[in-house]
Formats: structure tokens, sequence, C-alpha cells
């Protein structure tokens, strides 16, 4: 077990934990939206941004391993700043009109890390018009522009599913994910997509959305039960 301090709570970790599992281990918050727990942590995203004491830098704490006599900051006004800049700057590329319809509304991360910080607008940018498509296949709609490029849905792919469908294609502000084959966009089916849902699951956003779920309700109304 490891010892350390997170905004001056002592705590203990099995040695090999993250920052960010130690903190969620003990009721500690730190924002995320690339991080999933059943994928690699990057620290793509940024969001879990903290400050460590002997660090010149802040460090993603998804994928930095705790240390014995660590001394970690979470909510300081440095690293909310920094995350309230991130946040403007996807909330530039994100329609945020469309929230009030999304399906992904009261669960949707970008929108809970919103909410947290207090941003409700983002930088004004001149994006490229994207598809929304669903023509495709008879389960998914992909909403590109609702797409905050975590990478989730390319990593549960590969990871979980053993599949390779989608890929990020475009740099700068033409970045997408889109189902890639043969060093072209293909269509779902065309890419070897094999429709389990789990890039569904794994969206932090409305990007990704089941077509027999639109329309049927708000999250808040769904209850869960037992299935195959």
């Amino acid at each position: 077990m490891v010892c350390l301090t997170i905004d001056g709570k002592i705590i203990y970790a099995e040695e090999g934990t993250t920052i960010l599992e130690a903190a969620r281990q003990h009721n500690i918050h730190i924002p995320t939206l690339c991080y999933h727990p059943r994928l690699k942590p990057l620290g793509y995203c940024r969001m879990c941004v903290v400050e460590v004491e002997g660090f010149d830098k802040p460090v993603t704490s998804c994928n930095t391993p705790v240390l014995q006599s660590l001394s970690v900051k979470t909510n300081t006004p440095r690293i909310k700043e920094m995350r309230r800049q991130i946040l403007e700057l996807l909330l530039g590329t994100h329609p945020v009109d469309k929230c009030l319809v999304c399906e992904k509304s009261s669960d949707c991360d970008l929108q809970e890390c919103a909410y947290s910080l207090g941003v409700n607008k983002g930088v004004e940018l001149q994006l490229p018009s994207l598809p929304v498509e669903g023509s495709d296949n008879p389960y998914f709609i992909r909403e590109e522009e609702k797409c905050i490029l975590c990478g989730r849905c390319i990593r549960v792919c590969q990871e979980v599913q053993g599949r390779f469908v989608f890929d990020l294609v475009g740099c700068g502000l033409e970045t997408r994910v889109a189902p890639f084959n043969g060093g072209e966009i293909v269509s779902l089916k065309e890419a070897g997509c094999v429709f389990c849902g789990q890039c569904v699951d794994a969206c932090p956003v409305g990007a990704l959305t089941e077509k027999e779920r639109v329309k049927k309700g708000r999250e808040w109304e769904f209850t869960t039960v037992t299935t195959v």
C-alpha cells in the first residue's frame, strides 16, 4: 500500500493505482471525459489534470500512478482555469443549441463538466459541416458534429471488442471519427462493424445513439432491468 495526500486528506491506495482511481476510491471528484474504467487511460482530454508537489507542470491523473508521500491538489485556481479553457474549446466545436433535445441530456459527461465549472459558452470557431448518419445501418445514429474526439469509441472497439471499425480522420478542426477501411471512409458494415453497441455505451456525449432509444423518454425516466 502507498500513503499519499489528496486535497489535504491522507489516503492509502494499492501500488500501481492511478491518482484518479485513488481519488475516486475516497470520493474525491476529478472530472474526466476521455477516461473509461474499461479502457487503457491515455490522458487525451486533459480534464483530469491535477497539481502534484514537486512536479513542474500539472499531470493527467488518469495515467499517473500514485507514489509514497505524494501530495496532490485537484481543485486549485490554476487547475480550474485550465479545465475551463479546455471546456471552452470543446464547447466551441459542439452544437450546444441541440442540447435541449439531445437524447444524452442529463447523462452527458460534457454537460456535467460544464455545469460543475460554470462554463456555458465556447470559443467562436469556423467549423466544417458534418453529417448525421444512420442510413447505413438499422441500429445506430452517428452525429459527428457532437463528437468531442475523446477516442472512447475507437478504443473500446479495439480493446474490448477486438474490432478496428473507427479511426481519426483529417487534422485540426477537420478531424473527425469515422468508420475507416482500406484508407477511406466507409459504412459501418464495410468497416467490419458487428453492431455490438460497445461504442454507444462508451460515448460520453450524444454522438452515438441507438435508433430504438430516440424519443422514448428522458434519462431519468428509465429503469435498470436484468437482461441477457
